[in-house]
């Protein structure tokens, strides 16, 4: 379900998992070795940047940031949608990479209405197959 994207210091594609393919919809071969910005809105841009800039100075101790909610994402043919993502850090010997895992909002959403809905046809179920067994006594 998560999109993993891992990029360099220069925002370079390097990794894009088959989820990122669905994701994003395209495939990993058109966009590796890319710059990433094309899928991220310009305030999404902002906050990568910030972030690379400040695991390469070392200001974050953490492993991991939290991207804020309330940011953008566009789809290879320009479509936008809403993220949850979370960014890290890798220090290679000569190289430094950043690995976003990134969810869209909208599928999230979807996926726990089906999962309401399915409890729901089961409770309803449950007690369908409980009346049905008191009315054979």
């Amino acid at each position: 379900m998560d999109a993993i994207v891992t990029i360099d210091d220069r925002r370079i594609i390097r990794l894009f998992n088959v989820a990122a393919e669905d994701v994003f919809r395209c495939r990993a071969s058109e966009v590796l070795g890319k710059p990433f910005d094309r899928f991220a809105s310009p305030a999404l841009q902002v906050v990568l940047e910030r972030c690379v800039q400040a695991f390469c100075r070392s200001d974050i101790k953490k492993r991991y940031v939290w991207i804020p909610g309330g940011l953008t994402a566009h789809r290879a043919g320009g479509e936008p949608f809403p993220i949850e993502a979370t960014i890290s850090h890798a220090e290679l010997p000569e190289q430094k990479l950043f690995t976003i895992i990134l969810r869209d909002v909208n599928d999230r959403k979807n996926t726990e209405a089906e999962l309401g809905r399915l409890q729901l046809e089961n409770l309803y179920l449950r007690e369908e197959m409980k009346t049905g067994l008191e009315h054979r006594r």
